[in-house]
């Protein structure tokens, strides 16, 4: 667990590691140069299971956490961040999942959004799902993951991708590594003005785009630069034409060799259905569009989602 000024929440964090029923572990606890009463709060505590490092400088996140997996010794690193919560049997929950399947390198959750109006994070299970939804959003929720260290052996986080570290990582493993996020609330995770999606929004977004482009082509999926933009625009939320949208999910679906079809579809439905509730007025126009290219690309958004979409589009009717 890397902290860096983290007094706020600290105590919290770790006295929900120190609770966990699974108890064989060593809790590393890296200050990356804090200057509050960060050393106060862990000093405090005399579990012998911690092993605490300090380091002399502000080193940043990743090489913070570079530095975490070196000195580690079990053959798995879960990760965990100094202001969230884990619950008291998410180790054991990871722990016996990846025991049972040895082939998992990375296992993670469901997560709950705290700091504001609670609500569930749910994430693509499988493997091939999570992979599946890589090039277009982080499938991994990254301070509540699990991680066998032999992924480590030929990988580590990529300090040219600073506060985008994670999603860099698990490109990187797409293609030689097996994922699983197991479908209940394990983590807590806190949301605040201070926390880095926040602090370096735009770097991080930069970043992203530039990881998506680097999957795009890796996979070999064929885009220009409009279709690039477009695709990056989807992937941040931003309200895009649907027409676009759709010619563009049809390229990918139409142009996919590496993914299974029927799982990269369901998530190109998502990612539909996430552009038409983003849509304006006008998108019920290429909602019909959408409804004549699903059985060619085997689209198939669920009856309630598309009352829900009508719903929101009166809604939006009315505000206008």
């Amino acid at each position: 667990m890397p902290v860096f000024n983290g007094e706020v929440y600290l105590k919290e964090a770790i006295e929900s590691i120190l609770h966990q029923t699974f108890t064989n572990f060593e809790f590393i606890i890296i200050n990356d140069g804090s200057t509050d009463r960060t050393e106060d709060i862990i000093l405090s505590y005399k579990d012998k299971r911690i092993k605490y490092i300090k380091n002399k400088e502000n080193l940043k996140i990743v090489r913070t956490l570079n530095k975490g997996i070196a000195v580690s010794k079990g053959a798995y690193i879960a990760r965990m961040d100094a202001d969230d919560i884990s619950m008291p049997d998410r180790f054991a929950r990871q722990v016996d999942y990846m025991e049972s399947f040895p082939k998992i390198d990375v296992c993670g959750c469901y997560t709950k959004v705290i700091g504001g109006i609670p609500y569930c994070q749910k994430f693509p299970i499988d493997s091939d799902s999570i992979k599946a939804a890589l090039i277009f959003y982080t499938s991994l929720p990254h301070p509540a993951l699990m991680i066998r260290s032999t992924f480590f052996k030929n990988k580590k986080y990529d300090e040219g991708f600073q506060n985008a570290e994670d999603y860099r990582l698990w490109s990187l493993g797409i293609k030689d590594s097996h994922y699983h996020n197991i479908p209940d609330v394990l983590l807590h995770y806190r949301r605040h003005k201070k926390q880095v999606s926040e602090q370096y929004k735009v770097k991080q977004q930069e970043l992203t785009k530039k990881i998506t482009e680097s999957l795009l082509n890796e996979l070999g999926f064929l885009f220009n630069r409009e279709e690039l933009i477009l695709h990056n625009a989807i992937c941040s939320g931003q309200c895009v034409d649907v027409d676009d949208a759709v010619l563009w999910l049809s390229k990918l679906s139409k142009n996919n060799t590496y993914f299974d079809q029927n799982v990269f579809s369901t998530q190109l439905t998502q990612v539909l259905w996430k552009v038409l509730n983003n849509a304006s007025p006008k998108g019920i126009r290429t909602y019909f569009k959408y409804l004549e290219l699903k059985k060619e690309y085997n689209f198939n958004i669920s009856l309630g989602q598309r009352a829900m979409f009508f719903l929101r589009l009166s809604m939006k009717w009315k505000r206008c």
